[in-house]
């Protein structure tokens, strides 16, 4: 199992994260000091069931686009894309470079951001943002797009990520925080602080379909579904296998404390 080396101090380590947890007090830092490492448990993709045929989409998408999963808000970067979406649209013209589907809720901290894409009507239609999609309908937005981006800041983990993967889209994605353990070598990595690192890893599935065929065939053969299921039966064998020394750990510290 992989471990996440804790920090050199316990308020250090009130800082280190693993996905969605933070780990607090002294209790825990000597204990993960002593196994060697804070487990980092990979979460679980996909949706809870396949549409029923009363469930099938009905959302309407254009024939070629990229699509960005995520409530749009301040720290999953949309500006960005639309920044590296005008710099395309420069390069190459309307004709070659395909609409970006944004597909999440309206988060906050994006008023400024809303305000621009009315004022250059969604880049002339490029730029479409779906605010309500059902499970089925983000299902057909996933298995009808040419590709995913992920450009966010910040990450806990990042699902679109994995749910990308599991509908065998390859994805070009941010590489701060958590996001690189969501797609291990099957994505593409950028800067998101960075645009030209985020044009150029972009354009390249763009321009090149050799490479974007590539990469799917890589996924296509190494890429195993972990469902959450899975998440939870590994979650439950570490507890099982660390709870006698965690329950060890806290007692020397106890009685330690206790002197």
């Amino acid at each position: 199992m992989q471990h996440i080396k804790p920090s050199t101090s316990p308020n250090e380590l009130n800082t280190t994260l693993t996905p969605h947890s933070i780990i607090h007090g002294d209790a825990c830092f000597a204990y993960f000091n002593k196994i060697g490492g804070i487990p980092a448990l990979e979460m679980g993709s996909g949706f809870r069931d396949p549409p029923t045929a009363g469930e099938q989409a009905m959302v309407s998408l254009p024939p070629r686009y990229v699509l960005f999963v995520s409530t749009i808000e301040l720290r999953k970067n949309h500006r960005l894309l639309v920044r590296v979406w005008q710099r395309l649209l420069e390069r190459h013209g309307t004709n070659l470079v395909p609409n970006l589907v944004f597909a999440g809720k309206i988060g906050w901290l994006v008023d400024d951001l809303l305000d621009d894409l009315e004022a250059s009507d969604y880049l002339n239609g490029k730029i479409i943002l779906l605010r309500s999609l059902s499970d089925a309908e983000l299902q057909q937005a996933y298995r009808s797009c040419l590709f995913t981006v992920f450009p966010s800041l910040s990450e806990g983990w990042g699902l679109p990520i994995a749910e990308s993967l599991a509908h065998g889209k390859f994805c070009v994605a941010s590489n701060h925080t958590s996001i690189p353990e969501a797609g291990g070598n099957l994505v593409d990595y950028f800067d998101p602080l960075n645009e030209d690192d985020a044009l150029a890893k972009i354009e390249r599935p763009l321009i090149d379909p050799g490479y974007l065929a590539a990469r799917e065939a890589q996924l296509r053969a190494e890429y195993r579904l972990r469902t959450w299921g899975d998440c939870v039966h590994a979650l439950i064998g570490t507890l099982d296998e660390t709870v006698a020394e965690d329950a060890q750990a806290v007692s020397q510290l106890a009685r330690r404390a206790s002197r």
